[in-house]
């Protein structure tokens, strides 16, 4: 016989609200969170009622005991969501940081998107992005700084953007959301 699973017994919040609780089942049984629904308020608690709450109940909670992925940086991310688009090894190094660890893509045109990049170099380890555009009859090098990932850069919506139309034009509705 399997033990019991322990279920939230707190109903009311401390400010006299009721408690809402989600459960997330895994491997290792329920975990359960509770939300105070006072919007004033909003004290969660992992608590059962089956003894002290510990430090790491959130994380409990939200990654089942496994450890917090490292942070993966933005421009990687981006390199890994668009993968299948067919980045292939910039044959020069990074002008920041001088590490050969850089990335490039050729964009195909799209009819109705005639201002999208047409070539994107991106260093993975740094950060730093040259984006070529075809603009007023010239090309025209766009370059952004490792920093200009952390609030991203116009150069950076851009090319997101352009990325996530060849994507959807690839497979139509298919798109993948902008996080």
């Amino acid at each position: 016989m399997l033990p019991r699973q322990p279920r939230p017994t707190k109903l009311r919040c401390s400010c006299g609200a009721r408690v809402k609780y989600e459960k997330r089942t895994t491997w290792r049984g329920d975990r359960w969170l509770g939300v105070c629904t006072n919007a004033s308020c909003g004290l969660w608690t992992t608590s059962l009622g089956d003894g002290e709450e510990d430090d790491n109940a959130l994380v409990e909670f939200l990654l089942d005991g496994r450890p917090a992925p490292a942070n993966t940086p933005p421009q990687v991310r981006l390199f890994l969501r668009y993968a299948a688009l067919g980045w292939r090894h910039h044959h020069e190094g990074c002008v920041a940081c001088n590490r050969r660890l850089v990335m490039s893509l050729d964009l195909d045109p799209l009819p109705n998107r005639p201002a999208d990049p047409a070539h994107v170099h991106v260093c993975l380890d740094c950060g730093y992005l040259v984006v070529i555009a075809w603009m007023l009859d010239e090309w025209h090098e766009l370059h952004v700084p490792g920093e200009g990932w952390q609030e991203p850069a116009v150069s950076v919506l851009i090319l997101k953007r352009a990325l996530e139309a060849r994507v959807t034009s690839a497979m139509p509705g298919r798109g993948l959301d902008h996080r």
